[in-house]
């Protein structure tokens, strides 16, 4: 069976053999939990919460047992193995947030460990999760609490070897023994665990309210003004790229982007690859003459790449250019990270991509129909009540899309899962709400001529 992007990757038939990917994150110790009955019921119910979400940005989805589970990713490509490890380490960051958010987290007095491994294998397709069958699943689930490590993430040495180079660097092999099932005999097996020194371990809730962790994100971030503060000139353009030519649109939209003379129109351009329905994301200040120019290269860009026609680079819809009317970025005279309010934009934004935060993106679709001016104000409201984490809001020329912008210190997920919530429950089903993770980024400034 050939699978589309358009079928996601839960449109096999069932009983179709596939590659998936696993992660298993387990609670440590669960019967021994101190609390409370309801207290950790309650936390076990927020914990399954949080992974379903994070799983959901790769398209996974989560088969609970109550005190931990597993994350299942059918249809993987070699390519996206990045993103399947990537995805455990945000798990691990974000449960530092979990353990010290006492509404929506952890509800106990003492924190809440986890396993997280990972694993990949054939197995037997099924839309249900629960009914995911497979030798390799099997193997992993009986082995997993001989693998796994208590606090640490995990990979057995058949993800490993399909990583990047970059991310195999953030892991240390470790030689365990494991019982042959079939001979009953120890034999040795590689496992690998991340690299904690290389990645140390923040444990405040909300780093900002760190001292130094305030200092680096503050510097992390140049700002200057916009030419026409009038109007904002901010654009968006979304890439659905087809899966396995991943690479073959990244090289090619680099070299177009290394290689391209930028004239005083150019403030700064921004090249983001994604987890989810988008892959890349191509975000600039500059004027709508200079946007259509730019999108119309990249589409020439890609055209040109033969054997490999536009159609088979991308997915429909292939390029979606978003221009944004007016722009709100957090006040950068305040000092108290749980305060401020929003402003119209002024300044455009450029993040160090040596901070270690997570940059994610939630854009809003209310179809043909126009946000008014009543809801565009309800979820202002509700940005600024988040506005230690969230740096833009942005409205489309056509009162269609509003695009928010947030950095996750460490990974930390309960507050885009906090944010997605509320938006929700705002909104309900008047729209589509896509979430993207950007695991990576290049950035190019052009100082404009006034400055």
């Amino acid at each position: 069976m050939n699978q589309t992007k358009s079928e996601s990757r839960w449109g096999y038939d069932n009983g179709f053999l596939c590659t998936c990917g696993i992660i298993v994150v387990d609670i440590v110790g669960s019967s021994q939990l101190k609390g409370r009955d309801q207290d950790q019921n309650q936390t076990k119910i927020n914990l399954e919460n949080l992974i379903t979400h994070c799983g959901r940005l790769i398209d996974g989805k989560l088969k609970w047992n109550g005190d931990g589970g597993e994350i299942f990713v059918p249809g993987l490509s070699t390519i996206e193995y990045d993103h399947l490890v990537s995805l455990t380490i945000q798990i691990k960051y974000a449960l530092n947030g979990f353990n010290n958010d006492p509404v929506m987290g952890n509800l106990l007095e003492s924190d809440i460990s986890c396993r997280i491994s990972c694993h990949t294998g054939l197995v037997s397709f099924n839309e249900n999760p629960k009914q995911i069958q497979g030798d390799c699943l099997n193997w992993f689930l009986k082995n997993e609490r001989e693998l796994g490590k208590s606090g640490i993430i995990t990979i057995t040495q058949e993800v490993q070897k399909q990583l990047s180079a970059r991310l195999q660097n953030m892991f240390i092999e470790e030689k365990i023994k494991i019982k042959n099932s079939s001979t009953a005999q120890q034999e040795e097996y590689s496992i690998y665990r991340f690299n904690l020194q290389a990645h140390p371990n923040h444990n405040k809730r909300y780093c900002l309210a760190h001292s130094d962790f305030k200092k680096k994100y503050k510097e992390a971030f140049e700002t200057y003004p916009i030419v026409n503060d009038l109007h904002s000139k901010l654009f968006y353009i979304f890439l659905n790229v087809n899966g396995p030519n991943f690479y073959r649109c990244k090289k090619k939209i680099e070299n177009y982007f290394n290689g391209e003379v930028h004239n005083n129109q150019d403030e700064d351009i921004s090249l983001m690859y994604l987890l989810g329905s988008s892959e890349i994301l191509v975000k600039f200040h500059s004027t709508y003459e200079r946007a259509i120019e730019i999108e119309r290269r990249i589409q020439k860009e890609l055209e040109g790449y033969l054997p490999f026609p536009t159609n088979e680079l991308l997915d429909e819809p292939s390029i979606i250019r978003i221009d944004i009317q007016k722009e709100y970025i957090r006040d950068d005279k305040y000092t108290n990270y749980n305060e401020g309010s929003l402003k119209p934009n002024t300044n455009s934004i450029d993040l160090d991509e040596n901070l270690r935060s997570i940059k994610a993106i939630i854009k809003l679709d209310s179809g043909e129909r126009k946000f008014n001016d009543k809801t565009i104000n309800t979820l202002k409201d509700d940005a600024i009540e988040y506005v230690d984490i969230i740096e833009k809001f942005s409205i489309s020329h056509d009162r269609t899309k509003i695009i928010i912008e947030i950095y996750i210190p460490c990974g930390l997920f309960s507050g885009l899962n906090d944010i997605s919530k509320k938006l929700e429950s705002r909104l309900g089903g008047m729209l589509r709400k896509d979430t993207y993770i950007a695991y990576q980024a290049q950035y190019w400034s052009i100082k404009t001529l006034n400055q």
